[in-house]
């Protein structure tokens, strides 16, 4: 079922495989190892400790929590690094605003007041 919601192809193959081993009677962590580049290291071995000690659902929440906690840091790094951009941005969108509302004032009032 993981392997329909995931959007990126290599991850999808991973996944893939990793149900193959399964399938084929070996450790889910053996199917995980194969794909050492796309899968952290650290979830493997949680993974291969859940295994051993016959608590894989307690590891997979731990797995799913770790990834949650990095998603969330990696966010509000993210969102801090953009706030002060987003506020210049905003900054010079509305100076320029008021100079194109502004200029043509002060032009016609320097016309007026040059006759």
């Amino acid at each position: 079922m993981t392997q329909e919601v995931v959007a990126k192809k290599e991850m999808q193959m991973a996944i893939k495989h990793a149900k193959e081993t399964v399938f084929a009677g070996k450790k889910l962590s053996q199917g995980l190892k194969d794909n050492k580049r796309l899968i952290p290291s650290i979830m493997i071995k949680i993974i291969e400790a859940g295994e051993r000690t016959g608590t894989l659902d307690k590891s997979m929440q731990d797995v799913a929590e770790y990834l949650d906690y990095e998603v969330s840091n990696s966010l509000k790094t993210l969102t801090a690094l953009i706030e002060p951009l987003l506020l210049v941005i905003v900054g010079v969108m509305v100076g320029g605003m008021m100079m194109a509302i502004i200029s043509p004032i002060y032009g016609l009032v320097g016309q007026i007041g040059g006759k």
